[in-house]
């Protein structure tokens, strides 16, 4: 596998979200615009491109403003090209179209759309790049890949959808952005589950094809010329080491165990009676001085077990009685807010959300009105309100609730977070992930999901993800 290199890589970014002659027919597009900049922001964080080398063309009137722009950036990169186009796509007299601003649908080609072909051509052609990617989200998509010459070099298409069939231009799972893209986005920042280190172009393919099929949307359609199974794109955020693994040698420690009992017996076994003697008065003091060590191993624990407890997490449920909110003693939200199940769940995710209000009080009446939940609140001065058995499901994050904790923090954007909450939102996240297991790259804001969810959080994510390492064990 070859991972492309970041530091050579353009990205050029094009949507259309608004349209001079938008109708019911042709409609504008908001989602596009949030695709773009979630997209740019993530190339920079997850792929490590230079924000300098990501070229953002959001509502150009027309197709020479873009091609312009192609012809001064994809010459300078030397590794990778990726092009991206979120839209309308309309089919027009045998030709495919990729809408612009002043684009009118039932006359693309005098109103500034951009054909195609010509755009794939213009990018193969002019770029000395060895891999070039393309990434198609609108309608009738698949047919922007149809017959392309590759030129020789690695061309791959990925797009929202068939030759004959419309994309989805809200996602399920997040109404703030086209469905395709929106799988896509969480790729970059989740990962893949059952990947390896480094996600390549067939792993994204593949997860794209499952997670979009399952929700019964359109089927993404794939195009190569070459090796989408050797061309890394990124590292995988869901991806970790076994920890069982001895460093450096990729076999685990019980096989090398296994490995050296069977060489010593094997060695042993060939020897003279007097060496058949010698391996069973070996093997039976080994036996007795393994007894030995657990017996003192044991007495040592017992002995300090008491210095090294991790502090007690107390958590505040005066408010609650399980499994519904309580306030005062008072029951509130009966039924509503959360899922009761009566099977375990697993835990994948914690998310944390910032709940613009001033006062646990106030956060509880909104709750209510919107019937919200989290599993968990914690207050300005550190206090924590269980609101949510960890074993129902909470509704706090649209389309991300099934396999996830939420936790709530009475904050409101740019004040400053008080030490007591940091305290006690460590030590709550630290007690979920060592109960669970979960992955640290997994805390996560909710303003990830859904940007128009103001948050701080990311501004001192990594710090929080640091210190609650330091207590998982």
């Amino acid at each position: 596998m070859t991972l492309i290199d970041p530091n050579n890589t353009q990205v050029i970014l094009i949507g259309a979200s608004e349209f001079d002659f938008a109708n019911k027919h042709f409609q504008n597009l908001p989602n596009v615009k949030t695709n773009l900049l979630e997209l740019n922001r993530l190339l920079i964080e997850v792929l490590g491109i230079d924000k300098n080398k990501i070229c953002m063309m959001l509502d150009k009137d027309n197709s020479n403003e873009i091609t312009s722009k192609i012809i001064d950036v994809i010459p300078k990169a030397s590794d990778t090209i990726i092009v991206y186009y979120a839209g309308h796509g309309i089919y027009h007299l045998a030709n495919f179209y990729l809408a612009t601003k002043k684009t009118q649908p039932k006359e693309p080609e005098y109103t500034g759309a951009m054909p195609s072909k010509h755009l794939v051509n213009l990018v193969i052609k002019k770029a000395k790049a060895k891999n070039i990617i393309f990434i198609i989200d609108c309608c009738f998509s698949a047919r922007a890949k149809e017959g392309i010459d590759s030129w020789g070099k690695q061309v791959f298409f990925i797009t929202a959808a068939p030759s004959n069939q419309a994309a989805k231009d809200e996602s399920p799972g997040d109404a703030s952005y086209t469905a395709f893209t929106h799988e896509l986005l969480l790729i970059l920042k989740l990962g893949i589950e059952n990947a390896g280190e480094f996600l390549t172009f067939q792993d994204i393919i593949n997860h794209l094809n499952k997670q979009l099929t399952d929700k019964n949307l359109p089927e993404p359609q794939l195009s190569t010329h070459g090796s989408p199974d050797k061309l890394g794109i990124c590292k995988n955020r869901f991806y970790r080491r076994d920890s069982s693994k001895i460093p450096g040698s990729g076999i685990s420690e019980n096989i090398v165990l296994e490995q050296s009992f069977k060489l010593s017996n094997s060695f042993l076994e060939e020897q003279s009676g007097k060496t058949v003697f010698l391996k069973t008065l070996f093997q039976k003091y080994l036996e007795q001085g393994i007894y030995l060590l657990m017996i003192v191993g044991f007495g040592v624990f017992l002995l300090f077990a008491n210095h090294f407890k991790e502090p007690v997490l107390h958590i505040d449920k005066s408010t609650q009685k399980e499994p519904v909110l309580h306030i005062d003693k008072t029951t509130q939200f009966v039924g509503i807010g959360y899922k009761k199940l009566t099977v375990r769940r697993t835990i994948k995710e914690i998310i944390i959300i910032d709940t613009q209000t001033g006062n646990i009080e106030s956060e509880i009446r909104a709750l209510k009105e919107k019937k919200f939940a989290y599993h968990y609140l914690i207050g300005p001065y550190g206090e924590i309100k269980l609101l949510v058995e960890e074993s129902n499901i909470a509704h706090h994050t649209i389309g991300r609730n099934e396999n996830s904790i939420g936790i709530g923090l009475i904050h409101v954007s740019g004040e400053e977070y008080s030490s007591l909450q940091l305290d006690s939102l460590i030590s709550l996240l630290a007690d979920i992930v060592n109960r669970h297991n979960v992955r640290l790259s997994m805390i996560l804001p909710k303003s990830d999901f859904v940007p128009k969810n103001k948050s701080d959080l990311p501004n001192i994510l990594s710090d929080i993800r640091e210190q609650v390492e330091t207590r998982v064990h």
